[in-house]
């Protein structure tokens, strides 16, 4: 709980007009917060989600990572810092998450070679950016909304490349066309195709460490459809 107190505080610091609910104690496994009162969701609301996203990301500086390990639902989540991104997805993310589910049965020789060998092409298709502060782990029912705004909760907070946390809010559907247009149009399109599918991918070994290993699958056969992908649907050249 320490981690996640922690990684509220960042949240509020960041100010980026989202709400994250005020830590008013913490000790141990116990975390007492402000309890936050939701409203029905509309798309002004859906709109500010997206803008306070962009601010909250916007937050960047220093290396990938963050100065403590902290926790993505269940699944250990090691931080410590490198100075370039695709280091980091690879040897902080990517490989322990694929080794996980690989002893837990999720995963068979093969799918991890091949995961492997993806993981050490990173820096082939995968540009190196500042570091954002994420959430790391927005899927949608860390997504509140309330009178006063979209709220955030539970984060597993590091500084990384902004798509983790669109990727694993996308990943179990959408908060509306309004938001998808306010980020798509910003950031998107940018990252491509087939960053796009490669984050949900890492998203979905995270849960796979404790769940669903049919998502793993899914994700995985669609990255690679992109990866050998012979069309010029990728903007950022992956193949």
């Amino acid at each position: 709980m320490a981690g996640e107190s922690e990684g509220l505080q960042a949240l509020a610091n960041a100010n980026s007009g989202l709400i994250v609910p005020e830590v008013l104690g913490q000790q141990g496994e116990w975390l007492v917060m402000e309890a936050l009162e939701t409203a029905p969701a509309h798309q002004r609301s859906r709109v500010a989600l997206g803008e306070g996203l962009r601010k909250l990301h916007g937050n960047t500086g220093g290396a990938h990572g963050w100065p403590q390990d902290n926790a993505c639902g269940s699944t250990p989540q090691p931080n410590k810092p490198l100075p370039d991104g695709r280091a980091f997805q690879r040897e902080r993310r990517l490989l322990p998450l694929a080794q996980a589910c690989y002893a837990k049965g999720l995963l068979d020789k093969r799918l991890k070679a091949s995961l492997k060998a993806i993981a050490e092409s990173l820096e082939t298709w995968l540009e190196d950016v500042p570091a954002s502060l994420v959430h790391g782990d927005l899927w949608s029912g860390n997504v509140l909304y309330t009178s006063r705004g979209p709220a955030i909760i539970d984060p597993a907070v590091y500084r990384h490349y902004p798509e983790v946390d669109l990727a694993m809010l996308t990943l179990f559907g959408a908060p509306g066309d309004a938001f998808l247009k306010l980020i798509g149009m910003a950031t998107l399109l940018m990252i491509g195709i087939g960053v796009k599918r490669f984050f949900s991918f890492i998203r979905s070994l995270t849960i796979c460490c404790f769940s669903a290993a049919g998502i793993v699958r899914q994700s995985w056969a669609r990255l690679i459809s992109c990866y050998k992908c012979a069309e010029p649907c990728c903007p950022v050249g992956i193949r």
